[in-house]
């Protein structure tokens, strides 16, 4: 097995070289460079086509989110664990970071024996997951994916493209149904895609969105915040039961789940902390399940970025209810987990790189004017 390419870009000699003694160790990591400094590391980055960039946030004015910024330019689906004393749960830099396209996070801790035992058992970890390229994360080709989409077509559900990835001007992707709601389910780099999927939806879209982003308890409010800041759209967490509103946005608080309901004509989401599923919670399939009981047909479902196969078994569901499935490409994922099982399982109408994803949603959705 092909060792994971490792760059490491941190401000503190003592990080450096706790990281460089234990992570050189290891049979499975090989370390390409490691520099203090966010420029030199962006000016090798090509030479040096590393797996996996570590990245303090480097003070005093936080350096290293101007370099993670700059490094998404240039490497878009890069791997990049955030690694500083500054990257705490829950903490508005961590949220920051995300939203600029970090991968993961880790906070560094102060105490020398606590770097050392969190470099070798928790940030080793993190590495390899990223690192590592799997039948999963790395997907099936573009034939298979096809054959499987011929494959699940069936009577009452929208005809599969026969080119996810081609350019066309006028697709034949519009529904002859009103869509009441959209899902969207996205997990590792999916703060970053959901705040470049919110913020190109044009102003017309009035449609009520619900999202699960796994993450855990302490985020989401920050990370409500920074999508509202962002989009220039109402984000808000589902914290209780609520009414569907056109133009909101409701994001699953992190660690509950969040499901919708449908009764006298009436859709809500709300919360609820039964077990996790796939190990998440919250969980997408639990979401979009719920969203093809409330409104069958009447939905889009977007799978983003994300490790695992949490969306599949709902996609499935929304499927047999009729619904449109729309999910990220991998050229575009920092994972392609979610989205590619849901691809090669033959469940989505379409596979778009993110940067298409809004348009595409708008073929679905007809927009209405605020406040009609």
């Amino acid at each position: 097995m092909n060792r994971i390419r490792l760059l490491i870009v941190d401000e503190s000699s003592v990080s450096r070289d706790a990281l460089r003694k234990i992570l050189s160790a290891d049979a499975d990591l090989e370390i390409v460079a490691i520099t203090g400094s966010g420029k030199v590391a962006l000016t090798r980055l090509t030479e040096l086509n590393p797996a996996v960039v570590l990245l303090d946030v480097i003070e005093p004015e936080k350096e290293g989110l101007k370099t993670l910024a700059a490094l998404r330019q240039q490497a878009p689906s890069l791997p990049v664990i955030m690694f500083s004393h500054l990257t705490d749960r829950g903490c508005q830099t961590t949220v920051d970071a995300l939203l600029l396209g970090a991968t993961n996070y880790l906070k560094k801790p102060e105490s020398i024996t606590e770097l050392e035992s969190c470099i070798r058992h928790e940030l080793t970890k993190k590495i390899k997951n990223l690192g590592t390229p799997s039948s999963e994360q790395s997907g099936l080709r573009l034939n298979e994916i096809l054959a499987a989409m011929r494959q699940n077509r069936g009577a009452g559900t929208p005809a599969a493209v026969e080119n996810p990835t081609r350019e066309t001007k006028d697709p034949q992707v519009r529904s002859s149904k009103s869509v009441e709601l959209v899902a969207i389910a996205t997990s590792t780099g999916g703060p970053n895609a959901l705040a470049s999927l919110l913020s190109s939806l044009p102003n017309t879209f009035t449609t009520p969105i619900v999202i699960v982003q796994h993450m855990g308890a302490g985020f989401t409010t920050s990370l409500a915040e920074s999508l509202s800041r962002q989009s220039g759209r109402t984000v808000r967490v589902v914290d209780h039961a609520h009414t569907l509103s056109d133009s909101t946005v409701w994001i699953a608080a992190g660690g509950r789940h969040v499901t919708v309901t449908k009764r006298g004509g009436v859709i809500q989401v709300a919360p609820n902390d039964d077990p996790e599923v796939n190990g998440c919670r919250p969980s997408a399939d639990l979401l979009f399940q719920s969203v093809a009981t409330a409104v069958g047909s009447h939905c889009v479902a977007v799978v983003l970025t994300g490790m695992g196969s949490d969306g599949l078994a709902g996609c499935r569901m929304i499927k047999q209810a009729g619904g449109s499935i729309l999910v990220q490409d991998e050229a575009s994922s920092i994972v392609w987990g979610m989205p590619g099982q849901v691809a090669t399982a033959g469940l989505a109408d379409m596979v778009l790189p993110l940067a298409e994803i809004s348009r595409y949603i708008s073929l679905y959705v007809k927009p209405r004017p605020k406040n009609a």
